[in-house]
């Protein structure tokens, strides 16, 4: 599927949602129709059997469930952050015709970047809030890698060669506080997301009444695991083994695909190597531990 006929699925399944939702449900999917074609009706049934519609919706929903837990805990987006990571882009992608042209064959506006942007570094925020890191962590991690996080913050301060081989811990302390943070933190992507989605009460309106009901059961049965998972011991295993980073397998993009969240973000990773698809970037994705940094936006929420 093309890009242009994706987006415009996506605002073809929006529109009918929102209309079948504001109708109060009087109308079955069977019955609601979305389109005709030579007096031939298309349905909202026809919609949900699309391949890849149930996918979209979920990427919506992780979207709507980290902008709720966002507001909840007081999560925000630096718009000088924000601002960052678009110009990283603009970068990677290449200066004024090359970066316009991509957004047009991406059918995205730089407004709508901007925003699936900032929803991966809400996801990012979420994050790192569940990440505890010590100076000692943060100390040990340097001296096992001195070159190659010399070479990375080099890379991304834009230090020359004999710049970045001269510095020192405390000059690279908190960025590299940040940096294994971040790293940590993603590796915690998906898990994440999966709470967030057993832990809400999420009805999809286009499905049958019997489809909405067996998934309203399954949903109350997760709450019920995820609820007694809370009462047994957590470990969170991370890369202990003093083993070198190795830049494949370094910090995963925001963004995005997973757990995150967006279609338009994905977009970004798929034509540059940057940010995720529209709701996996929330669901970013799966980190591991404290290798080198992707770069955000992904270089693929």
């Amino acid at each position: 599927m093309t890009k242009l006929s994706m987006a415009g699925l996506v605002a073809v399944l929006a529109a009918a949602l929102v209309v079948f939702i504001s109708s109060g449900c009087t109308m079955t999917p069977d019955t609601y129709p979305i389109a005709t074609v030579n007096g031939e009706v298309v349905s909202l049934q026809d919609l949900e059997t699309y391949p890849g519609f149930k996918g979209m919706v979920d990427k919506l929903v992780q979207q709507k469930l980290i902008q709720q837990r966002s507001a909840k805990e007081g999560v925000q987006v630096d718009p000088a952050r924000l601002d960052e990571e678009l110009n990283k882009m603009k970068e990677q992608i290449g200066p004024g015709p090359s970066y316009q042209q991509w957004l047009v064959e991406s059918n995205i506006t730089e407004q709508q970047l901007r925003q699936q942007i900032g929803l991966s570094l809400m996801f990012e925020g979420l994050l790192k809030r569940q990440v505890v890191i010590t100076e000692e962590e943060v100390k040990a991690n340097f001296e096992q890698n001195p070159k190659f996080l010399r070479q990375m913050y080099g890379q991304e301060k834009h230090l020359t060669s004999e710049e970045s081989e001269n510095l020192t811990y405390e000059e690279m302390k908190d960025w590299l506080i940040e940096y294994m943070k971040r790293s940590r933190a993603y590796s915690q992507a998906q898990d994440l997301m999966d709470s967030l989605m057993n832990e809400a009460d999420i009805d999809y309106l286009f499905m049958s009444p019997e489809a909405r009901a067996a998934l309203k059961k399954q949903q109350q049965e997760a709450r019920k695991e995820a609820e007694a998972a809370k009462h047994a011991p957590i470990t969170i295993t991370e890369n202990g083994s003093g083993e070198k980073p190795t830049e494949a397998e370094g910090e995963p993009e925001v963004a995005p695909e997973e757990g995150a969240p967006a279609e338009k973000t994905e977009q970004a990773t798929e034509e540059k190597g940057a940010p995720a698809e529209e709701g996996e970037a929330a669901t970013g994705e799966e980190g591991a531990g404290d290798g080198s940094e992707a770069g955000e936006p992904e270089p693929t929420e």
